[in-house]
C-alpha cells in the first residue's frame, strides 16, 4: 500500500506551473516559501510616474536616481496619499501589453500586472476588453514653488502659439522668435510679458515678431521651450514645481491660447485643447487631474500630422473647469455664459459606474435614503443585466451623505477599450511601502504578491498556514489584505 497510494495535491495551480509544483505540495510536505512579497509585476521604464512633488518622472529615471516619494491609492479611506518605494527591482526582458482606456489613458505593463477592478485586483492576463479599472480622478499633489506672473504666461502663450524655430546652417543660424494670436487682449497682455522681461515686441497683423533679447532667449531655453517644432513641445518642467496658483495661472493662460469653448453641435458645448505633441496632451490632460478635472484624450488621424484633442463636455467637468481653472478675457466670458445656460444634468461616458459598485451604491442608497430614492427599480434592472449604471440614476441623492461618498470621489471607473500587445521590453518593478500600489501614466497599478499567492490557496484548501511578517505591514494590514483577496472587493 505504501508503494502503490497515489499521493494527492494539496494546493492546485493552473497548466504549466501546476505541471511544476502540483506533484510537490502534497500531503506530509512541509514547504517553505521566502523572498520579497511583492516581486513578479512589471511595468516598462518609459512609463512616467506621480511623484508626491506633484511631478512625473520615468520609471527609468525613479530608478537610476532612487527616487522614493510617490503617490499610492489608499483603499480604506479612498484618498491618494503619499508613499515610499522601499525596493527597486530589475525584472527582465518580458511581454508587453499597452493597456487603453475609454478617457484615453494609456500604460504599458505585462500580463501578470493587477488592476484594481470591481471584482478586487486582477492581474491583467485575467481582465478583458470592455471591462472597468480604477483610474484617478482627482490628485491634487503640487510643488511649492513660485514664479514671476509674466515668465508664466510667457511659457504658456510660446507653447501654445509661438516659434522659436531655428533656420540656416553653420555659422549662419538664425532664429525665428514670433506669437501669433488675432486676440486684441492677448496681444496686449503678451507684449507686456514681454517688456517685463526687458524685450520689445513688432506687431503687423496679428503676428508678432520679437526683437533679439538675451534674457528671453536664456530662459525660453532653460526651459525647454526653445527650437521646438509643435509635434515636440513638452510642459517644462518647472510647471510641476509650482504650487495650485500657478499651476492654474499657466493652464488658464495656455487654453487661452490654444483652446476653445463652443458648440459641439447644436444642443451641446465643449472646452477643448488641440495639439500635435501626444506627450504633451498626456501632460495637459494629467495637469487637468490635479484640480479634479477628467477630460477625454483622442487623436485625430490627418494627411500631414495626428493632432490630440483634450475634451471636456459633460456638465460637471465643464463647471469643474470653470470653477478651478477657466480662461483668461473673452474665452472666460463666453465659457460663463455656456455654463450659466447649462442644465445640471450627470449624464456622461465618465459618469458610469460598474453594475457591481452600483449595486453597492443601491443597496446601501436603498437602506438609507428608500422615500426619497424613486429610481431604484431602474437601477435594479440594469444591475440584473450586469450594465452600467448611469451616475444621474443616484441624483437624488447626490447631496447626502452616501451620494457624496460616490459623486465626489477621487477615483473613476474606467472601461478598457483595448490591450494591445506590444511587444518584449525592458520591465522593472517598484515595491511601494504601505500602500503597495501608484500611478503610472495616470492609471492606478499595483504590486503582485507570489507569497501571499500560496498563502490564499493553501488557506482556501483548509491548510495551516504560518504567515511571517518582516516589517512590511502591520498585523492588521496583512489581515486586511486577506479578507479583501477572499471577497474579491476593494
Amino acid at each position: 500500500q505504501a508503494f502503490t497510494e497515489q499521493s494527492e495535491s494539496l494546493i492546485r495551480f493552473p497548466k504549466a506551473l501546476g505541471q511544476f509544483w502540483n506533484d510537490q505540495l502534497t500531503r506530509g510536505a512541509f514547504i517553505a516559501i521566502t523572498g520579497p512579497e511583492k516581486r513578479g509585476k512589471c511595468i516598462t521604464g518609459t512609463q512616467r510616474v506621480l511623484l508626491a512633488s506633484g511631478e512625473y518622472m520615468s520609471v527609468n529615471d525613479i530608478i537610476a536616481n532612487r527616487v522614493t516619494d510617490i503617490v499610492s491609492f489608499d483603499e480604506s479611506t479612498q484618498t491618494f496619499v503619499k508613499t515610499k518605494i522601499a525596493k527597486f527591482w530589475k525584472n527582465g526582458i518580458k511581454k508587453v501589453y499597452c493597456v487603453k482606456t475609454r478617457t484615453g489613458r494609456e500604460v504599458e505593463i505585462t500580463g501578470n500586472h493587477p488592476l484594481l477592478t470591481p471584482d478586487g485586483w486582477k492581474e491583467l492576463g485575467e481582465i478583458k476588453k470592455g471591462e472597468f479599472i480604477v483610474v484617478p480622478k482627482h490628485i491634487p499633489f503640487f510643488g511649492t514653488k513660485k514664479l514671476e506672473e509674466y515668465k508664466i504666461k510667457l511659457l504658456a502663450y510660446f507653447i501654445a502659439d509661438g516659434c522659436t524655430l531655428a533656420h540656416g546652417q553653420g555659422h549662419k543660424i538664425n532664429y525665428t522668435v514670433q506669437y501669433t494670436k488675432k486676440d486684441k487682449e492677448v496681444q496686449e497682455d503678451f507684449t507686456e510679458c514681454i517688456r517685463m522681461m526687458g524685450g520689445e515686441t513688432v506687431w503687423k497683423n496679428n503676428e508678432c515678431r520679437i526683437n533679439k533679447n538675451i534674457h528671453i532667449r536664456n530662459f525660453l531655453k532653460d526651459t525647454g521651450v526653445w527650437n521646438k517644432h509643435s509635434y515636440e513641445k513638452t510642459i517644462p518642467d518647472i510647471i510641476y514645481q509650482l504650487d495650485e496658483s500657478d499651476v492654474r495661472l499657466f493652464l488658464q493662460t495656455l487654453f487661452t491660447g490654444d483652446g476653445w469653448v463652443n458648440k459641439k453641435d447644436s444642443t451641446d458645448f465643449q472646452i477643448g485643447y488641440a495639439t500635435a505633441s501626444k506627450l504633451m496632451a498626456k501632460q495637459i490632460h494629467g495637469l487637468l487631474l490635479k484640480f479634479g478635472i477628467v477630460s477625454k484624450l483622442a487623436v485625430y488621424k490627418t494627411t500631414c500630422r495626428d493632432t490630440w484633442n483634450i475634451t471636456i463636455q459633460d456638465y460637471h467637468n465643464m463647471k469643474l473647469f470653470y470653477e478651478r481653472v477657466g480662461f483668461l478675457f473673452e474665452k472666460q466670458r463666453k465659457l460663463e455664459e455656456v455654463v450659466a445656460s447649462r442644465k445640471e444634468i450627470y449624464k456622461s461616458f465618465l459618469n458610469k459606474l460598474p453594475w457591481q459598485i452600483a449595486k453597492e451604491f443601491h443597496d446601501k442608497a436603498l437602506e438609507q435614503h428608500k422615500i426619497q430614492f424613486t429610481k431604484a427599480p431602474v437601477i435594479r434592472e440594469q444591475i440584473v443585466k450586469k450594465c452600467p449604471v448611469m451616475f444621474q440614476s443616484f441624483a437624488e441623492i447626490k447631496d447626502t451623505e452616501l451620494g457624496k461618498k460616490y459623486f465626489n470621489s477621487m477615483i473613476l471607473w474606467d472601461e478598457i477599450v483595448d490591450i494591445e500587445y506590444v511587444g518584449e521590453q525592458e520591465t522593472f518593478d517598484l515595491t511601494v511601502s504601505t500602500h503597495h500600489n501608484f500611478i503610472a501614466e495616470d492609471v492606478l497599478v499595483h504590486n503582485t504578491f507570489w507569497l501571499l499567492e500560496f498563502a490564499m490557496r493553501a488557506m482556501m484548501n483548509g491548510n495551516n498556514v504560518a504567515f511571517f511578517q518582516a516589517g512590511d505591514m502591520t498585523e492588521k494590514q496583512q489581515l486586511r489584505r486577506m479578507a479583501v483577496y477572499l471577497a474579491k472587493r476593494s
